[in-house]
C-alpha cells in the first residue's frame, strides 16, 4: 500500500477527513506538549499544580475511551 492510500485508510478508520482529523491531531499534540512541560515544572517545583498531569492522563484517557467505544472497539 502506498503512502497515500496509508492515509486515506487511516483517515477512514478514524472517522474523520485530513482537515478535522488535523485539527484534532494538532490539538491533542499541543495538549500532550503543554502537559509535558507542565509535568517538568512540577519535578522542579513540587508545589506547582500538583496531580495536574494525573488529572489530565484520566481526563485523555476517557476521551480517547470513549471514541473507541464510539467504533465499538475496547482499549481495556
Amino acid at each position: 500500500m502506498g503512502f497515500i492510500e496509508e492515509n486515506r485508510q487511516h483517515l477512514k478508520e478514524a472517522g474523520k477527513g485530513y482537515w478535522p482529523h488535523l485539527t484534532f491531531s494538532c490539538k491533542k499534540g499541543w495538549e500532550l506538549i503543554t502537559d509535558g512541560f507542565i509535568s517538568i515544572l512540577h519535578g522542579l517545583i513540587p508545589s506547582y499544580k500538583p496531580f495536574y498531569n494525573l488529572q489530565k492522563i484520566i481526563i485523555l484517557y476517557k476521551e480517547v475511551k470513549a471514541i473507541y467505544e464510539k467504533k465499538g472497539m475496547k482499549i481495556d
